[in-house]
């Protein structure tokens, strides 16, 4: 009983903590860390492709830009406007590294790559959304995306470090390593799209 109270007791000082930060300007210093470092895994990966695709250091560069800028930013829409920004410079460098045309879509997504990418993120937020529940935080108050009654929102915001390292290195290896080909169309079940020969194979 003692050790149950006392993890209630820590939780409880975690969900004020939380709390407080998301009211002052820590929220601002979390959102832009958590670009920062969504925005230093990007370029690994690049930096990983760049010695057979040079053409992706004019990428690399830009991200760069953008991650010293987030330092000026005390704005969390403007630092959300600058994520944006970097991962679309990201999201560009796809077709040179997986040798097809690519443009993110996140919503109606009909194409192998979207597809994935979206499998893959699921994942990792249910993963990220049960680590948040061990911790004693608060799913619902994020920093980075908006909080609100409808989403679980820190799962984003925990995950987007990590996307780079797990969903978009595990992308490009299924393709480079042949385990999947842009032959394989995805079919549609209860309005999801899912690749059910690629989800099998990985």
């Amino acid at each position: 009983i003692y050790g149950l109270y006392n993890g209630y007791a820590s939780q409880g000082i975690y969900l004020i903590n939380q709390v407080n930060a998301y009211q002052n300007e820590k929220r601002t210093i979390i959102a832009k860390s958590i670009v920062s470092a969504t925005s230093h895994n990007m370029i690994r990966v690049l930096k990983y492709h760049l010695k057979t695709i040079p053409e992706l250091k004019e990428s690399i560069e830009q991200i760069l830009h953008y991650k010293r800028f987030l330092s000026s930013l005390h704005n969390v829409d403007k630092i959300m406007q600058t994520e944006a920004m970097i991962w679309k410079n990201y999201y560009s460098c796809f077709e040179l590294i997986l040798g097809i045309p690519f443009t993110r879509y996140q919503r109606g997504a009909s194409d192998l790559v979207n597809c994935l990418i979206n499998f893959l993120n699921g994942i990792l937020y249910a993963e990220c959304l049960d680590q948040i529940i061990l911790s004693g935080l608060h799913p619902a108050i994020s920093f980075l995306h908006s909080s609100n009654d409808r989403t679980l929102s820190l799962q984003y915001d925990i995950s987007e470090a990590f996307k780079p390292l797990l969903v978009e290195r595990t992308l490009f290896s299924l393709f480079h390593n042949k385990i999947i080909s842009d032959n394989e169309k995805p079919t549609k079940d209860d309005k999801t799209y899912l690749l059910s020969n690629a989800v099998k194979k990985k």
